[in-house]
């Protein structure tokens, strides 16, 4: 798959959008008493992106997809149906070929939005109104994994991953824009953890990141990469 400097998809492209077999903690759960449950990903979601293209669902014929495209404002529409059936089970891939940004623009889709049930592309957030529920939960939210930091190699800011990249999955980490976003949605405390192998003036604006994004009355704890102190 080619991207531009965006991120944005020239050519075609596949995407795994969700899993079902994906663990998370039971919201509804005692925090101490917490297990892993297998997430429920059926239902009726609602696709929406600039320009126009074939999607097509892999690996299973239990999802049904039904789309659309309206020229004159070079929107494509797809409405993805995925029922409480086991033969929809495993992971959601989708393929889009055929792909235009519009006349004269070249192929690839862009602003591509996945609605989950029960939510409109109108609705389009940042989080689900269920993550800031379950988060809500906490104190303070820790950052370490979000943030890749065990085993993140060394960068520097100009090369950082940038909130506008498309997925975070090729880095391994979220934005540090990302930090302070989902802290003042939650209006929860940061927990952030340095890379290893962050020099100064990637520590500085780290800081200077957090300090113009996150919402003043919220503490922000500082922690060298991870458990320096922990040998095992």
């Amino acid at each position: 798959m080619m991207a531009d400097g965006h991120g944005e998809t020239l050519r075609e492209a596949r995407r795994i959008a969700s899993s079902p077999a994906s663990r998370c903690p039971a919201p509804t759960q005692n925090d101490s008493e917490d297990a892993p449950f297998i997430a429920q990903i059926n239902g009726t979601y609602l696709l929406q992106a600039t320009g126009n293209a074939t999607a097509s669902v892999l690996l299973t014929s239990a999802i049904t997809l039904d789309q659309t495209y309206d020229a004159s404002s070079n929107t494509w529409s797809a409405v993805l149906v995925i029922p409480d059936d086991p033969a929809a089970t495993g992971q959601l891939m989708m393929a889009f070929e055929n792909t235009t940004r519009g006349p004269g623009l070249g192929a690839g889709l862009v602003n591509l939005t996945v609605m989950q049930p029960g939510h409109t592309v109108a609705q389009a957030a940042e989080y689900s109104e269920a993550l800031i529920a379950h988060l809500t939960r906490f104190d303070t939210l820790r950052f370490m994994d979000m943030l890749g930091t065990n085993g993140r190699p060394y960068e520097t800011w100009a090369n950082r991953t940038l909130p506008t990249a498309p997925s975070f999955a090729a880095a391994g980490h979220i934005a540090w824009e990302y930090v302070c976003m989902l802290a003042n949605a939650v209006q929860r405390d940061v927990w952030i953890n340095i890379p290893v192998w962050a020099d100064d003036a990637y520590i500085t604006q780290v800081a200077q990141t957090m300090y113009d994004t996150c919402d003043p009355t919220l503490n922000i704890y500082f922690e060298y990469s991870n458990e320096v102190w922990n040998w095992g």
